[in-house]
């Protein structure tokens, strides 16, 4: 039986804020690492429930409700569950079918569905855990932090919450679907997505059930003082300048250069980290959070020794 902790780190956050892309880079980056994510759960279970027969393609959301409500709860876990495994034998384009696409929003409002996903998403990480190679697992979901807590091998390690302003996340949007942002005759397009993508970001912000918020106590990656001061300090011993000329630099051109110490920081007092990624590209995004994780490794081992002696006061 394997015996070893599963360190998970968790990026919640914004609809294209580059919290997939920083799992997908980060499970790459490490050879003892996994990664999940609960988006295409919903996915799954709605082709469950419809390849089974439960509901039918154009149904009302309160005839859904009503038809999932009779439902066992851990049938619909399997579909969360197995979501891999339809995948495996379907291939993935199955998940995004137009009958999918038609129906996967209302199955995502209900709590019993919300609940399963949740279920099944703790059946994958157990079977993560009993696999005595993996040691990180990287998750790219909302507010499943008190889920992790609760799994029996797993600790939950760094958080991380996602940010983007919406008309950076229209240009994404934008990338990945190949429009041509640049081109005027697409302004219509790119107003309606930002405006689609804010509607969507403050309706997951306000709703009741699993909102998504950054925690009260968030670090601010790029303008928390105690991180702030131990990277001045850092630059300052690095390229043999006065932490005033450093200070002078990070205040007019700080982005791509990061922040030191917010990792750290985060684990050492249990905090997690609001990253805004507007301002930045996908390359610094990714190198950025690598070192985040570096630091919070090196933090849980005892290892990170903070330059500026400010670092871990709250």
């Amino acid at each position: 039986m394997n015996k070893h902790k599963l360190w998970v780190v968790e990026s919640n956050g914004a609809p294209r804020s580059g919290k997939g892309t920083i799992t997908s880079a980060l499970t790459e980056s490490y050879a003892d690492a996994a990664q999940d994510e609960t988006g295409a759960d919903y996915r799954a279970v709605t082709y469950g429930l419809l390849e089974n027969g439960h509901l039918e393609e154009g149904q009302s959301e309160s005839d859904i409700e009503q038809a999932v409500s009779k439902l066992d709860n851990r049938e619909i876990a399997d579909y969360a569950a197995m979501r891999y495994e339809i995948v495996a034998e379907q291939g993935d384009k199955v998940l995004y079918e137009p009958r999918i696409n038609e129906t996967v929003a209302k199955i995502g409002k209900i709590s019993v569905v919300r609940s399963a996903v949740k279920v099944g998403f703790t059946r994958r990480v157990q079977r993560v855990i009993d696999n005595p190679d993996v040691n990180l697992l990287f998750v790219d979901g909302r507010n499943l932090g008190p889920v992790i807590e609760k799994i029996e091998g797993a600790e939950l390690g760094l958080r991380l919450f996602v940010d983007c302003q919406p008309a950076e996340a229209a240009r994404r949007e934008a990338l990945r679907q190949g429009v041509d942002y640049q081109d005027s005759s697409n302004d219509e397009w790119f107003m309606k997505t930002k405006a689609s993508i804010k509607a969507r970001k403050l309706d997951d912000e306000r709703r009741t059930l699993d909102p998504v918020c950054k925690d009260e106590d968030a670090i601010a990656y790029w303008h928390n003082d105690d991180v702030m001061t131990e990277t001045m300090q850092y630059f300052a011993k690095t390229r043999g300048k006065s932490i005033g000329n450093i200070a002078s630099i990070l205040n007019t051109k700080f982005r791509t250069d990061g922040r030191y110490g917010a990792g750290a920081k985060a684990v050492h007092e249990s905090r997690q980290i609001y990253f805004d990624t507007s301002e930045i590209n996908r390359n610094t995004m990714i190198n950025l959070s690598r070192r985040m994780v570096d630091e919070a490794l090196d933090e849980r081992a005892g290892l990170y020794t903070s330059i500026s002696g400010e670092l871990f006061r709250k």
